[in-house]
């Protein structure tokens, strides 16, 4: 699949350079994005200068499901999500408006770096609902699209008044959980699933980075813990590292 799943749909514009022009498009009222660094805010905005260094962890009981997957994913070109240690470089491709029914969409192919094999062809958008914004980020699959709707948060900043961020398809409130959620489109429609995921993100310069997330280089400006679990129980924890391209 790759970038063929986007044929007809490539417009002769400059690509964007990050999953979303500005960050404060998925946020709601009362959030304040001031207290986000530089690094944090490239991972949505200039994502395409950031090299991605993943460390995947597992569950023993999803470990098997992982490598028979991987290996179809790997021949599929979609989805394709690490088994071991892996490195990830990103490019982008503008999109005409009609690729999503939400806005400002954007085409992300994530690719294993030497390989160039790809992880991940991904249109991200930003979905409304009244005055909030939402992360909609959607895997077209052959015959049917998998979608992660999530919202935003800013968590605790550190002593320097670094924050961190926080992406998740778990509801805050009544509203969020009309609309955040792991969907599958197809013929039948458009299906809840039991998949649900959180990515935590924070500046590698924060004190306040947990200890298994933190890593020891300085190269590294970014770091992040994504987590998705199905019906609750874990299936990976994906630990990662960002740094600069040159």
């Amino acid at each position: 699949m790759g970038e063929r799943v986007f044929a007809g749909l490539v417009t002769a514009e400059a690509p964007p350079r990050g999953i979303v022009d500005r960050v404060e498009d998925y946020t709601r009222e009362g959030q304040d994005t001031a207290s986000l660094p530089a690094e944090v805010r490239a991972f949505f905005e200039d994502c395409e200068a950031l090299e991605i260094r993943i460390r995947p962890d597992w569950a023993l009981w999803a470990l098997p499901f992982a490598w028979a997957w991987h290996l179809v994913a790997w021949a599929v070109g979609q989805l394709c999500l690490p088994v071991r240690g892996s490195t990830v470089h990103v490019r982008t491709l503008a999109l005409e408006a009609r690729s999503s029914p939400n806005r400002s969409p954007r085409a992300v192919i994530r690719e294993y770096a030497g390989s160039r094999k790809v992880m991940q062809s991904v249109v991200y958008a930003v979905h409304r609902r009244g005055k909030r914004g939402y992360m909609s980020a959607t895997f077209p699959l052959p015959g049917h699209a998998l979608e992660g709707i999530l919202r935003l948060g800013i968590t605790e900043p550190d002593a320097e008044g670094r924050a961190g961020a926080m992406l998740t398809s778990l509801p805050e409130d009544a509203e969020d959980a009309a609309t955040t959620g792991v969907f599958l489109h197809g013929p039948l429609g458009r299906i809840r699933t039991g998949f649900d995921e959180s990515l935590e993100l924070w500046s590698n310069a924060a004190t306040n980075v947990p200890r298994e997330v933190r890593v020891e280089d300085r190269d590294v400006v970014l770091v992040g813990r994504h987590e998705q679990r199905f019906l609750g129980a874990r299936v990976v924890r994906h630990l990662y590292a960002f740094v600069r391209r040159t």
